[in-house]
């Protein structure tokens, strides 16, 4: 029997730093880890023209997340917080893709910003954060994060990961 086909989305980034030229950015354990469960991982370069191709070929889509901010404009959010960075073509590939495969019951992953597009998709709202200054401190630094998660049917049946709650440890 094949390995199903994953579809993963990927970090973009512009010239300078690392490269001249637009980069894209991908972590590593997220392709081990659909390797390991036995799937065949694919990366989806941003192409909103392509997105029905993909879809025709993968069996499932892991959305990741990055360094930005869903434009709030998706989810009626209001005028922009000047804090909040968009990345306007890939959310926009992103939310196409994610769109397409719950409308074609496929499963559906979101990690970190992928959970809050998937969120959006699905019509959620979020909240614009603005920066919190916490005066030089890293009140985060060394906490490990546990998820209360619950698998609950979607609007068509299919399951999903429903994350309940979030609590970080030191």
């Amino acid at each position: 029997m094949p390995r199903p086909l994953i579809g993963v989305t990927l970090d973009a980034e512009k010239p300078g730093g690392y490269s001249k030229f637009p980069w894209y950015a991908l972590r590593q354990n997220y392709l081990d880890a659909i390797d390991a469960a036995g799937g065949l991982p694919v990366a989806l370069p941003h192409e909103p023209d392509r997105v029905a191709d993909y879809l025709e070929r993968i069996d499932a889509l892991v959305v990741t997340g990055g360094a930005f901010d869903v434009d709030p404009s998706y989810y009626g959010g209001g005028a922009r917080h000047a804090t909040v960075i968009t990345k306007d073509r890939r959310t926009a590939f992103e939310f196409a893709v994610t769109q397409g495969a719950l409308d074609r019951n496929k499963p559906v992953l979101g990690i970190c910003g992928g959970q809050q597009l998937l969120h959006v998709v699905l019509d959620g709202k979020l909240i614009q954060q603005p920066v919190i200054d916490w005066t030089g401190e890293k009140p985060l630094e060394g906490f490990k994060f546990a998820y209360d998660v619950a698998l609950v049917s979607g609007r068509d049946g299919s399951p999903i990961i429903q994350i309940k709650s979030v609590s970080g440890v030191p």
